[in-house]
């Protein structure tokens, strides 16, 4: 494997990688804080990443990705420096890759993932929803998740 490929297998690792934080996000069960248009997404996308870890299903991961993210706009940040170094013929088959490898990575990974976690939309300002998920060890993790049309 030359070294560009492994740089950018590396890339979309990493970026599977926070493509399964934002799953975890998405899986915990909803608190009732925020309401707005953008919390009303965050919660369809958890049922929707939920339903595809309980199928256990590349598949049904593959459907909530291209649903409910911009897998083509990751994976092409995933590259980094190298973007320009991918041919525009090559594009649509890069990004099909990725978004095949993301969903079995989720997949294979959906077991690691605690549903217990609770979380709570703690507030809406435009497109941009703030989400907090507490673990039963009181833990808690912050995302900022932005919703676009």
């Amino acid at each position: 494997m030359t070294d560009k490929r492994k740089i950018v297998m590396k890339s979309i690792q990493a970026f599977a990688t926070l493509a399964g934080f934002a799953f975890a996000i998405y899986s915990a069960t909803f608190a009732h804080a925020a309401t707005c248009a953008g919390a009303d997404t965050v919660r369809n996308a958890a049922s929707a990443f939920l339903a595809a870890a309980r199928s256990g299903s590349s598949a049904a991961f593959g459907s909530a990705l291209s649903r409910y993210t911009n897998v083509e706009a990751l994976s092409l940040f995933a590259l980094g420096k190298y973007r320009s170094d991918l041919p525009p013929a090559r594009r649509a088959e890069y990004v099909r890759n990725a978004h095949r490898y993301i969903s079995q990575f989720l997949a294979e990974n959906a077991g690691r993932f605690k549903s217990g976690s609770q979380l709570t939309i703690g507030s809406c300002k435009g497109n941009l929803v703030t989400t907090s998920l507490g673990g039963g060890s009181g833990a808690c993790r912050a995302a900022a998740l932005r919703m676009y049309a």
